[in-house]
């Protein structure tokens, strides 16, 4: 069960590029892309700096 919990990010992060690939969110709105990333990327470390989430990525 943890490696569906660590894989459960990386997934999801390559559906959000797919996404942003297939709508061209990068070469339309570079400034909505660049802050879609920004707050991505602070989601992903909420999520492995939080407690549960240090159980499950092996920290």
């Amino acid at each position: 069960m943890k490696q569906i919990f660590t894989w459960f990010p990386i997934i999801l992060t390559l559906a959000l590029i797919v996404v942003m690939d297939v709508i061209h969110l990068g070469v339309i709105h570079f400034p909505l892309f660049v802050l879609v990333l920004i707050v991505w990327s602070l989601g992903l470390v909420l999520w492995f700096k939080s407690p549960s989430g240090r159980r499950s990525a092996g920290m």
